[in-house]
Order: C-alpha cells, then structure tokens, then sequence
C-alpha cells in the first residue's frame, strides 16, 4: 500500500510539474507574440484567431517549438493569416494547408500549401480562387521577407492593416477581385521595392495619396473598380519605370496633371468611366520647357480615356504615335478635326464616337485599322478610302451604329 501511495503521489508531482511547465511556456510565447498582436487578442479572446493559432503552437504543432526559435514568429504569422482568410470555411484543425502527409502535422511551414521559401524563410504567398471569406490581419506584417504576395478572389473583406509596411522586400503585391473596403494605408507608398500593385476589382475609396510618387520602382498599377475620388496627384510624374497604369472605373475628377504626360508617354494608359476634365496632354516632344524630362520617346501602345469630360481638340502629337494600337475617346466633349493619321502605322482600333468631332475623316487611314467608331460627331464626310481598309471589321459612323464582321458598312 506504501509502494502504491508513493507511486501515486510521484505521478501526481510530475503532472503538476508539467502543469506548471505548460503554463509558464504559455506565457512565454504570449509574451514573445504580443510585440506584433494585440495582447488582449491572445490572453482575454479565446475565440480569436491570434488565441488559436497560439493554441495550436502550443499544445497541437508536433515541432515543439520554444518561444525563442527563430522561426516562430513566421510560423505564428502564416497561422494566423490563413485562420483570418478562410476563418470557419475553412479547417485549419487539418492538414488541407500544413501538410501533403494526413499524419504529419508538424511539417515545416515552409512545405505548406500556397508558400514558397527561399532558405528557411517565406518569400512568396499566393492564394487565388479559394472559398474564403475572411480579413488580411496586422500580422500579414511578421512575415518581412515576403518578395510576393497574391490574395486574389478569395473574397476578402474590412480593409487593409497598415501592417503591409513592414513588408520592405516586397515587389508585387496582388489582392485583386476581392471586397476590400476603406482607404490605401499610407504605409503601403513606403514599400520602395515595389514593382507591381494590383487592387483592380474592390471597394476601395478614398483619393490616391501624394505619397505614391514614392514607389520608384514601379512599373505596373492596376486600381482599375474601385471608388477612388478626387483628383490626381502630380506626383504620378516621379514614377518613371511605369509601364502600365490602370485607373478604369472609379470615380477620379479634375485635369490631368501636366507632370504625368511624361509617364503616359511610355506606359499603356486606361482610365475610362471616371470625371476626367481638362484637355487631353499634348504628347508633344518636349513635355514643358519647365520639365527636367527633356527630349522624350513615345512608345505608347493603348489610350483609353472614354466615357469622361475631357474637352479641346485632339493634339496633333496624337499623330505622331507610331507604334499606337488602340486610341478610345469616345463618350467625351472633344472637339475640332481629326488629325492626321498616317504616321499611325500600328493602329488597329479607333474610337471616337460620342464627340462633337467636325470635319472630314482624313483620306489617308492606318491598314491596319480593324474598329473605327465615329458615330455621334459632327462629320460631314467619308473618304472613299474606307473601302481599301481590308482588316475593318466595324465601323461606325455619325448617328447610327453598324457593326460588319466581313467588312464594312456605311450609314
């Protein structure tokens, strides 16, 4: 009975020691953890993400981490952004994300589903198309050796956390097709690595800052649907390595600023169905005797500024695009002639319907012409040489809308 009392009693000091080691190991990684989440998230909120994923570390994750490895943190965070992304749609209990092998849950993050690693360390993140429902959370900014980041069309909502600036070595950051809400955090113009920006299909409102003349290094911005207002900002001339930018669909106002006729003489220009007012930029070969730009190259591809309030005439720099494929104007307030299109040499779809265009249509046309909308101007006269445009497949003249896919029509 001795020997069955002692036995009993060494059992029950050593799983009181365990008791004890679990829970000052507990607050171990609280403390670690609450340098980058909400402290009250951890302790008080049980039903929090933050609180769950310190949980599954601690009594679930089969690494056995201490709270002073070095990659708990990057653990800690993917946690914590995949249980915000796919919340109850999705388990994070299993092994959808963590681990190919069924009974292995204590894989190395950087096996996990949607990552990729360079060494020991996270620096791509792309999920697309997933059922999810959920928020990019602050902790999105732990993991700060993230090169990618693509969330896209996994419906997330609420806004952005202005944690995205922590993230200093990232270059494309993706979160397109979802239902982001509020304004752009100013941190995010702080990323100089930057090169790609991607927020096309939100609800994201709010004026472009001033601020994103600071990412240098970017090339491609697409905020095509969402709700920015206001006017923009002369600080979209400092982005010179702009290839492309994207502003359809939202609800910008007032001129475009003189300082951004350099960029959009390089770049694949769309901003239709906004408030656009002013002129149209000039294109000339000189931006402005007082721009520190000089002599410029216009290689221009696409403009798409319809369905705004633009007024003037067209400029004849216009004309001088040579390697111009698309130009759609129409549904604006422009006025005057058409100018002279036979440098145009790589023009294949002219819009201009919906003006108060006057005149002729020049009786030299690219070849390469496959739409030309004219409907709704005031022009008084068609050149015989539409009939020798062989690749048309629509056009459209004054007050009516004729659509050919064999040729042409004229009305």
């Amino acid at each position: 009975i001795a020997a069955f009392a002692l036995t009993m009693l060494a059992t029950f000091m050593t799983t009181s020691n365990r008791s004890r080691t679990s829970t000052a190991s507990l607050e171990d990684f609280q403390h670690i953890l609450s340098t980058f989440t909400d402290a009250s998230l951890l302790v008080k909120d049980e039903n929090s993400v933050q609180a769950q994923a310190l949980n599954w570390l601690v009594n679930e994750d089969k690494l056995r981490l201490s709270p002073h490895s070095p990659n708990l943190l990057q653990r800690y965070g993917l946690l914590v952004l995949y249980m915000s992304v796919f919340q109850d749609s999705w388990d994070f209990h299993g092994v959808h994300w963590m681990s190919n092998n069924t009974d292995d849950k204590g894989v190395d993050e950087c096996k996990w589903d949607f990552v990729e690693c360079e060494g020991n360390k996270v620096v791509k993140l792309q999920i697309e198309d997933q059922v999810g429902r959920g928020t990019l959370p602050p902790e999105i900014g732990i993991l700060t050796n993230l090169k990618s980041l693509r969330l896209t069309s996994i419906s997330l909502t609420q806004s952005l956390p202005h944690e995205l600036g922590n993230l200093t070595n990232l270059e494309i950051l993706d979160l397109s097709m979802n239902t982001i809400q509020g304004s752009v955090p100013l941190s995010l113009y702080e990323l100089s690595t930057l090169k790609t920006l991607n927020l096309t299909g939100n609800q994201l409102d709010g004026k472009i800052a001033g601020k994103i003349g600071e990412l240098s290094q970017l090339q491609y911005l697409n905020l095509q649907d969402n709700k920015f207002g206001g006017k923009l900002p002369s600080s979209f001339g400092l982005l010179q390595q702009l290839d492309f930018i994207n502003l359809n669909d939202n609800r910008l106002s007032g001129a475009i600023p003189l300082d951004l006729e350099y960029v959009m003489s390089r770049i694949e220009v769309c901003m239709s169905n906004n408030y656009l007012t002013g002129e149209l930029p000039s294109f000339s070969e000189r931006v402005s005797d007082t721009s520190s730009h000089g002599k410029i190259k216009i290689r221009i591809e696409r403009i798409k500024l319809d369905s705004n309030r633009l007024r003037g005439s067209i400029p004849r720099g216009f004309g001088e695009m040579t390697t111009l494929q698309e130009l759609s104007l129409s549904q604006n307030l422009l006025s005057g002639t058409i100018v002279n299109m036979e440098k145009l040499t790589s023009m294949e779809i002219l819009k201009l319907g919906g003006n108060k265009l006057s005149g002729s249509i020049p009786q030299i046309l690219p070849p390469t012409l496959k739409q030309f909308d004219m409907e709704y101007n005031q022009i008084l006269s068609i050149p015989t040489e539409i009939g020798y445009l062989t690749n048309i497949g629509m056009f459209c003249f004054r007050w009516f809308s004729c659509y050919s896919y064999i040729a042409f029509c004229l009305c």
